[in-house]
């Protein structure tokens, strides 16, 4: 996929469609595989995983709503980020935090998997590398 960005491209247009769409098990579905793909990307090491990933937090923060959508969200990062430690975190954390700030009360009701995702956030080692006092 490194070498065909138009495939990279298309891939990330098609995912955009499927996780927009109005069918929610649809979007479950999407969801579920493009963390998949994710995997594959990353242990295969390629560039493109970098984009999806970015996409995928796009995707979250964009439609933080559905509390079933986003706790399958939460969920996919907090395991992709327990096999991948080295997973830049901060581009989702920070994001996401000032979505849920802007929100909170409105919009953002907060769930037990919220509170389970940040305590899982604040005990990665690069987070807590970075915070360290």
């Amino acid at each position: 996929m490194d070498d065909k960005e138009e495939v990279t491209n298309t891939l990330i247009f098609v995912f955009k469609r499927t996780v927009s769409e109005r069918t929610k098990s649809i979007r479950l579905l999407s969801i579920a595989y493009l963390f998949k793909v994710l995997e594959k990307l990353i242990t295969m090491k390629k560039k493109a995983a970098l984009t999806l990933y970015r996409a995928l937090i796009f995707s979250l923060v964009e439609t933080p709503y559905d509390p079933t959508i986003r706790e399958l969200f939460m969920t996919n990062f907090g395991d992709l980020f327990s096999q991948n430690q080295k997973m830049p975190i901060e581009w989702l954390v920070e994001p996401l935090l000032k979505q849920i700030q802007a929100q909170l009360g409105v919009t953002y009701v907060l769930k037990i998997f919220d509170f389970t995702f940040m305590m899982a956030m604040l005990n990665h080692p690069k987070f807590k590398d970075e915070h360290a006092t």
